[in-house]
């Protein structure tokens, strides 16, 4: 088996081994014989190069070798060895006790002082006819039994890598001719060994190229998790198109930015179109017109309503050219959803507007204020001044008729300091309410009377009820007031004989209320704003007024849940319908 350096058995007077070569003279064998055994050995080298050829697995190629051995050359046991540095190791073992097989695989043997190092430096195979009296031969544990052995190299690129060994119980139990066809196995050997490294060699950089993909895709899945994460932060959407292909690829964030289902691919332009107001579609298509002639980027803004919650959103869409030739170019492009970038700017117009309204309304109050309160108290300190300076030589009467002056222009200032802080708590909301059920042509009819007793000289007042009594619910002291504003501004600002016309009807679950008068109207610019405080015509000349009416019957009429609307055109006249829900009686 192992030869190595001398065993400590070996008889030292013994004959020296014989080791025939391939010419050593030796009985020939009969011609019949000698066919056979040429004939097995053919078919023992087909069989081995069979399975070179088909077996993937070196080992079942080694294994097949030395039963191939076998059949041509008789053994009771054989090892395939193979050389590491200056030691041997056993890869293939044959024939064997079961007891020594786990030594004999463990075993690194040096191939100092034995035939392993002849084979080493020679690259021929070696023949022992004795091993007890051979000096070279190293006894291995397990394989005392071996009394004859020949060892064949395995050769890869001129370099001996292992050696096929067969053994047998009986000296002299091989010659030269069975040397020679262990020796044919060898390169059989050889060539397995070098499959077996070209395919671990082979494995090797699969699996180093395998692993740099699984490297480049977990990277690449990194990046797109990362590129995800930022769009949906960002709620930029991305697609790439190909023309020549009429294939678009859409992304995560711009299905979820258009509303589209993921699920059914990215739709076509007629799909998207679908979800845009005319104005939008033309943008769209002229959009797309502007891709095969596009020679920089487009950007242009498209609105469009969302598919699932059906609200306004708006995009950014820019597009680009890609591709370095004609044939490849491509076009891609980001969708970046301005929805709240457009709200905040509506918010701020609003903003502005509102503020622009509230600068307007602070400087009509300080008009309002140096016109309705400065008059009235230039009045009361004239009056005041001219009763201190002369109330001696006054006589009563003069003297009650100057204080019933200054008691009139000072109820004046009180009424509009009294609107101010009724319209202030009812915008609020900390106004008491006190709901009753309420006749509605009752207190119509009581606001005509008391405007006519209070100013005889008006227009007469017409009044048309559908019924005598209908009933609403609410504040009787609020709906009073409701209704007598309304009448007295018509009452007022009717500068003829033309009639006010009062109207009262129940009309699908309201009572409508109407006032109309043939006044002097009001100006589209001022009708817009006539529920705004402190808001009055540019029409209405000397007219006295404070423009807090109409703020407070808006907000009255509102705690009602009730509606107003006015029609006005100047000097033909303005037309109030007031509706307020119906109640039973």
């Amino acid at each position: 088996m192992d030869p190595k350096a001398p065993s400590a058995g070996n008889s030292a007077e013994a004959a020296p081994p014989v080791q025939p070569r391939r010419g050593t003279e030796q009985e020939q064998p009969r011609p019949a014989a000698w066919k056979a055994k040429e004939l097995a050995l053919a078919g023992a080298l087909r069989e081995s190069l069979v399975a070179l050829t088909s077996s993937p697995s070196a080992d079942a190629i080694m294994e097949q070798i030395l039963d191939s051995v076998a059949s041509v050359v008789p053994y009771e046991g054989a090892t395939i060895l193979l050389f590491e540095q200056n030691q041997a190791r056993i890869a293939y073992v044959r024939g064997f006790p079961a007891a020594s097989l786990l030594p004999l695989k463990t075993a690194l043997i040096p191939t100092e002082n034995s035939h392993f190092r002849e084979v080493l430096e020679t690259k021929q195979p070696y023949l022992v006819v004795d091993t007890q009296q051979d000096p070279n031969w190293f006894m291995v544990a397990g394989s005392e039994w071996i009394r004859a052995s020949i060892g064949a190299p395995i050769i890869i690129q001129d370099q001996v890598v292992g050696l096929i060994a067969i053994d047998s119980s009986a000296p002299g139990r091989f010659d030269a001719n069975d040397m020679a066809r262990v020796e044919l196995f060898a390169r059989y050997a050889a060539l397995a060994v070098s499959n077996a490294y070209q395919s671990d060699v082979l494995a090797q950089l699969v699996y180093a190229r395998t692993a740099e993909l699984e490297q480049a895709k977990a990277a690449l899945e990194d990046q797109e998790a990362l590129l995800r994460s930022a769009q949906r932060i960002a709620h930029v959407g991305s697609w790439v198109s190909d023309p020549a292909m009429q294939q678009s690829t859409w992304s995560e964030e711009l299905f979820r930015i258009s509303g589209f289902d993921p699920v059914q691919g990215a739709p076509g332009v007629a799909a998207i179109a679908a979800t845009l107001q005319p104005d939008q579609r033309e943008r769209l298509i002229a959009l797309t017109q502007q891709f095969e002639q596009m020679h920089e980027p487009v950007e242009v803004e498209i609105s469009f309503i969302h598919p699932q919650d059906r609200a306004l959103r708006h995009t950014l869409v820019r597009a680009e050219l890609v591709g370095a030739s004609r044939l490849a170019q491509r076009v891609q492009g980001i969708v970046l959803d301005i929805t709240e970038r457009k709200q905040a700017e509506e918010m701020l117009r609003q903003a502005l507007a509102s503020e622009k309204e509230l600068n307007a309304l602070k400087s009509r109050f300080v008009a309002m204020a140096s016109h309705e309160f400065r008059a009235p108290l230039s009045v009361i300190l004239a009056n005041i001044e001219m009763l201190l300076e002369t109330w001696q030589r006054l006589s009563p009467e003069t003297c009650e008729h100057r204080l019933q002056i200054i008691q009139a222009q000072a109820t004046g200032l009180n009424e509009i300091i009294r609107r101010l802080l009724e319209l202030s708590q009812l915008q609020a909301g900390t106004i008491v309410f006190r709901s009753e059920r309420l006749d509605l042509a009752n207190i119509c009819r009581e606001v005509m009377l008391q405007v006519q007793a209070a100013m005889p000289d008006g227009p007469p007042i017409r009044l048309d009820s559908a019924a005598l009594q209908i009933w609403v619910k609410g504040d009787a002291l609020y709906v009073y007031r409701i209704v007598s504003n309304l009448v007295a501004n018509a009452y007022k600002y009717t500068l003829s004989d033309a009639p006010v016309e009062i109207t009262i009807a129940p009309v699908d679950g309201c009572a409508l209320l109407c006032v109309e008068d043939h006044g002097i109207g009001i100006e589209p610019t001022d009708l817009a704003h006539i529920f705004e405080p402190f808001q009055r015509g540019v029409n209405v000349k000397s007219i006295p007024g404070s423009g807090l009416g109409m703020a407070i019957v808006k907000q009255l009429v509102e705690l009602h849940n009730g509606q107003i609307t006015v029609e006005s055109e100047v000097g033909r006249g303005t037309r109030v319908a007031l509706q307020l829900p119906l109640t039973s009686a």
